[in-house]
């Protein structure tokens, strides 16, 4: 591996909030603040193991951070550093921590999961399903970059293919179009060179069935349940927020600044929901229009709580289906605290550009 530079969880900037600089992007902004010209000669990576100073700060092994708080804060920190520098970090972790502290995606249909077969980590190393076990064959981690991985490896489409029917294996990562997965509408995981979607074949649900790309087309077969993480907004270190992570009915949904709180450990659902709380990201009321305003409101399955997934550019649309309207930061604004409406879909206005973990 070439030299790189190390930051690691301290006291001070650990991220169960200890200290002042628990948000993920100000740590980012620090570090590369220290390292000045430095940050652009050599890798930069990110050292998140074991906790070695539970004893005194009162936490645990993660921080104190369940699942999904710590996906959304290493997601922030990477995309932050991504932002800034035009590369993502390097991740240093034991598996047994990433297994313990970041948890994994599943397939949504009759507890069948996406499977490393032989739990190997060997190019071109079949993915299948399986019966959820809880193995380590089946904990995988959906990173900043868009890729699936485990053992070090990335979920891939074998030989770079994009015709329906392409078998899915591992491979070593190396940021090809092959290896990029976008969470799609309904919870699908969509390969955007291709346009297809990772299925279990013809739903089988059979043990050792090997999984492939297949057309979208919004079947069971074709639904994965994956962490809850964070919706960060391609205006730079922006996410979707909870605000005063609440769980009230009318609760305001605004925009701030990423910190991998549990305000921001949202989940995809395949009924075309979005929640964080076990409540629902809905329009706040029928018959909206261009300017109407968001909020946290008790799931019902209804049209205002829809959010289609649309790929737009380097981000996704949140397109309310009832409305035609797209989720929107108004006016591009970057304070926090600003409330989160539905607007006249437009193209290429960040604002209205998200990337759903």
């Amino acid at each position: 591996m070439p030299p790189a530079w190390r930051w690691a969880p301290t006291p001070s900037r650990s991220p169960n909030g200890n200290g002042a600089s628990r948000r993920a992007a100000a740590q980012a902004d620090y570090l590369l603040s220290y390292l000045g010209a430095g940050s652009a000669a050599v890798p930069i990576m990110l050292d998140i193991e074991y906790d070695p100073y539970v004893s005194s700060d009162g936490t645990n092994q993660c921080y104190g951070l369940g699942p999904a708080a710590m996906v959304s804060w290493v997601s922030a920190f990477g995309t932050e550093m991504q932002r800034k520098t035009g590369r993502l970090p390097i991740i240093y972790t034991p598996a047994s921590w990433w297994k313990t502290c970041a948890g994994g995606s599943r397939l949504d249909k009759g507890g069948m999961c996406l499977h490393d077969a032989g739990n190997r980590s060997a190019n071109g190393t079949p993915v299948n399903i399986w019966r959820c076990n809880g193995s380590a064959a089946q904990r995988w981690t959906v990173a900043p970059d868009d890729t699936v991985r485990i053992h070090g490896k990335c979920l891939a489409v074998s030989g770079s293919g994009t015709a329906s029917g392409s078998p899915i294996d591992l491979h070593t990562c190396n940021g090809s179009s092959a290896e990029q997965w976008r969470v799609g509408t309904l919870d699908r995981l969509v390969n955007p060179a291709s346009r297809k979607c990772l299925a279990d074949p013809a739903g089988s649900t059979r043990n050792g069935k090997q999984t492939q790309l297949r057309l979208c087309s919004g079947k069971a077969s074709q639904e994965w349940t994956l962490p809850a993480g964070p919706v960060a907004s391609q205006i730079p270190t922006q996410c979707l927020d909870d605000s005063g992570n609440a769980t009230a009915s009318g609760t305001p949904i605004d925009l701030s600044a990423c910190n991998g709180g549990a305000s921001q450990a949202w989940q995809a659902q395949p009924d075309g929901t979005l929640r964080i709380h076990g409540s629902c990201l809905a329009v706040s009321r029928p018959g909206a229009v261009s300017g109407t305003l968001v909020d946290l409101r008790n799931c019902s399955g209804g049209r205002p709580q829809q959010w289609h997934i649309i790929a737009d550019g380097a981000g996704l649309s949140l397109v309310n289906p009832a409305s035609g309207l797209c989720l929107a930061d108004p006016a591009d604004a970057t304070a926090s605290g600003t409330q989160l409406e539905v607007v006249t879909c437009r193209a290429t206005d960040p604002g209205m550009a998200w990337r759903v973990r």
